[in-house]
């Protein structure tokens, strides 16, 4: 997909400004905190070349989405959400909001702090497999896929890197009550090793705000932690489904 359809496609009547006047955050400050000991896969030495929009990824291990409901349908058949992704500190990264759509079918796009396209998580309905979503970057690359794992009993989601080489799966650590926080755990491709979690923050009863952290190692690609990005977003489309179809 061009910039131009990324452009087409997006809630923006103006044009976002170029990349090489304005850039969003690029160095995060300085954490004198401790950070999660996970063991360290599939990664590898921060490159010298940073796929535009991405820089901001590269220093960091973890990313908190908070959600808020907008009304994006034209038809107002149904309430869509947007999403801001956050650094440790507070600073807003990414905003994530509902392009394409329609009362049965949409896609989310990821725009930087600027308004800019960066990247579309693009569902795809598959005969056999189910859902499955294609992370592009706005220049064309495919960053990687998520899905759900093939089986009677699909509880994991499989990260695939943009040569659909599995890399992570993604499944909740234990069953557990609530009120409190919920944990999925980011395993290495043979589910061996955690090297990461998704949790689904608990915000009280009567809070309609879903909070959200993604922990991961800090040297992993930028590709593969938009990757995880998108697991968390399909996790979030299983809930969302799940709670309409409790509602009908």
């Amino acid at each position: 997909m061009s910039t131009n359809e990324f452009s087409r496609s997006g809630v923006y009547e103006d044009p976002p400004p170029p990349y090489e006047t304005l850039q969003p955050v690029l160095k995060q400050p300085v954490s004198y905190g401790a950070t999660p000991d996970f063991t360290n896969v599939a990664t590898t030495a921060f490159p010298l070349a940073c796929l535009s929009g991405l820089e901001s990824l590269r220093e960091l291990d973890q990313l908190n989405i908070e959600m808020e409901p907008i009304e994006y349908c034209s038809c107002s058949c149904e309430s869509f959400y947007s999403y801001n992704v956050k650094n440790t500190f507070d600073q807003n990264l990414f905003t994530i909001s509902p392009v394409n759509s329609t009362c049965t079918s949409y896609d989310m796009q990821l725009f930087d702090s600027f308004g800019n396209p960066v990247v579309l998580f693009q569902r795809c309905r598959e005969c056999c497999s189910g859902l499955r979503i294609e992370v592009t970057h706005m220049h064309g690359a495919l960053l990687g896929t998520v899905q759900l794992e093939a089986g009677f009993l699909k509880s994991a989601y499989i990260v695939e890197d943009g040569n659909g080489q599995t890399v992570f799966k993604v499944k909740r650590s234990r069953f557990q009550f609530f009120p409190k926080d919920v944990d999925f755990s980011i395993m290495s491709a043979d589910g061996s090793q955690e090297v990461g979690k998704i949790t689904w923050l608990w915000s009280g009863w009567m809070s309609a705000r879903h909070l959200y952290k993604i922990v991961f190692p800090k040297d992993l690609l930028v590709e593969m932690k938009m990757a995880l990005l998108a697991a968390w977003y399909m996790m979030e489309e299983d809930y969302q489904d799940s709670h309409r179809n409790r509602s009908t």
